[in-house]
């Protein structure tokens, strides 16, 4: 499993940094488009295993509402012991992916990708808000009673929102992209070490047990160093000053704390989300299409919201 890990990872790399660094956009925009096609498939598929996992409860429930003796049925917080046997059809995985990467095509012919259109990010907030009120109110039970189409729809939303953003995140520089990805990586990071070392009280136990709000608070402070270190870099080297970290301290500290924290929190957050969807849906990962890893959605699901806030933030604050 480790080396499978490391060679997915050396392998990704390989690919991701030198389209990165290209003086052309379009090997960069090619390659993320990829990952959100490859998403999208991943998507349908668990909205598609969660629907039917709720099939089998809700006949239990009925059948035990005439047996009194009978034990209770469980909870559809739990994992559905049934619904990773199920096969979901093709059809919604496959019509998702096809979409993503015929408009994502357009899009990339048509827009110059310079900024986030302001009805974009007002749309990608409301969506998150809806998505992130499912992690206060009835979780996994909750989530499997909304249709299948609004699934669809909303995740196919997300997903081709966040490729536009990650596509005006590029624009604005390789910097401020950057600077997004290692927040997330470093929060990320710090919050598994600050977790296993002190963590106590639980953040979300039925979602993710591992995850402690030490941890949270770990991440928090992890950025906070990123951040420091970054802006303490970049004044005596004269190093690039479009990252995220210069724009939010040329408001003062103040906006650059909150700033920091409401990114750290929305990647947590999304995060969580991606783990009760999962959860509702019986899977231990969203696929296993990076060996060692398990599925794209897994490697991006705290960057799916935190990047579209990154530069909402940019727009913001220029």
């Amino acid at each position: 499993m480790l080396k499978a890990r490391i060679l997915t990872a050396l392998v990704l790399l390989l690919l991701f940094v030198p389209a990165l660094l290209s003086p052309s956009r379009v090997p960069w925009l090619v390659l993320t488009l990829v990952l959100m096609v490859l998403a999208a498939w991943e998507w349908g598929r668990a909205i598609q295993l969660d629907a039917q996992a709720i099939e089998p409860h809700e006949s239990h429930e009925s059948h035990e509402s005439h047996e009194s003796q009978a034990p209770a049925s469980p909870r559809h917080d739990c994992l559905p012991s049934s619904s990773v046997q199920r096969k979901p059809s093709q059809r919604l995985s496959f019509g998702l992916a096809a979409l993503t990467a015929l408009v994502g095509a357009g899009m990339g012919v048509t827009l110059g990708f310079e900024a986030l259109p302001a009805w974009v990010s007002a749309l990608l907030g409301l969506l998150w808000v809806y998505f992130f009120s499912f992690l206060f109110d009835r979780g996994a039970m909750r989530w499997s009673r909304v249709p299948l189409w609004l699934k669809a729809v909303a995740g196919w939303c997300v997903l081709l929102g966040t490729w536009w953003s990650i596509a005006v995140a590029q624009a604005v520089g390789s910097a401020f992209l950057l600077s997004v990805l290692c927040l997330v990586w470093v929060a990320d990071i710090a919050a598994y070490f600050g977790g296993k070392a002190w963590g106590r009280h639980k953040l979300a136990p039925q979602l993710s047990p591992g995850k402690t709000w030490e941890g949270v608070v770990s991440g928090l402070v992890g950025v906070y160093l990123l951040a420091y270190g970054w802006l303490y870099a970049a004044d005596p080297q004269n190093l690039p000053n479009d990252n995220l970290f210069a724009l939010l301290w040329r408001h003062g500290a103040f906006t650059t704390v909150l700033g920091l924290a409401v990114l750290v929190m929305v990647s947590v957050m999304g995060d969580l989300f991606e783990s009760m969807v999962k959860r509702s849906a019986g899977l231990k990962d969203s696929s296993q299409l990076l060996p060692g890893h398990g599925g794209v959605l897994d490697r991006v699901d705290a960057l799916l919201p935190t990047l579209p806030m990154a530069v909402t933030l940019l727009v913001w604050l220029h």
